[in-house]
């Protein structure tokens, strides 16, 4: 069940931080490290770069919660509390699952696996946003190219396209650098 090459961080005292990476560790998830305070966690998502974060509701220098709200923009996290300090706890982020102990190996690595699997998701889609988004200002940038030289040379739009990608085929260029060209008036 476990995602190869996964990176988990484990932020919680000695006794219970071995024995949740023990059980990462069995489970198939290698890469597992393990901290006992807030700030030693902080230099890890720093230096490592974990995919997820597993953290108990109080370090000695500061709460779980406050550390997963702090690298919610970084990463997931896992926050493990009893349920009467799950009702203590305000709203946490979307990236954020909290889960009550005490809890059973099997619910505890299906969370795992399940936010590591959510986790690749958003950074495919967040990939795929990039993507889209050059390719809409390369869009936005042709139309801009063919303006111009619909202006300037009084053709049509299907014209001064044909005439971009005839420039790019003739010089070996890519269109986006012939539209680059055009825009800059070095063509």
């Amino acid at each position: 069940m476990a995602l190869m090459g996964q990176n988990v961080l484990v932020a919680a005292p000695t006794a219970v931080s071995s024995k949740l990476t023990a059980i990462l560790q069995s489970a198939g998830y290698g890469e597992c490290r393990a901290v006992q305070t807030g700030g030693e966690a902080m230099r890890m998502v720093e230096s490592r770069c974990p995919d997820v974060l597993i953290t108990s509701y109080r370090l000695s220098d500061m709460m779980g919660i406050e550390l997963a709200k702090s690298l919610s923009d970084t990463l997931s996290s896992i926050v493990i509390t009893n349920e009467s300090q799950r009702q203590l706890m305000e709203e946490t982020p979307e990236n954020v699952i909290v889960l009550s102990s005490p809890i059973s190996k099997d619910a505890f690595l299906s969370t795992v696996s399940v936010m590591l699997k959510m986790n690749q998701s958003m950074h495919s889609l967040s990939k795929r946003v990039s993507e889209l988004e050059k390719a809409l200002e390369e869009r936005k940038l042709m139309d801009r190219a063919k303006g111009l030289l619909m202006d300037q040379h009084h053709m049509t739009e299907s014209q001064a396209h044909r005439l971009i990608q005839k420039m790019s085929m003739d010089r070996g260029m890519r269109l986006i650098d012939v539209v680059k060209a055009i825009m800059e008036g070095n063509i």
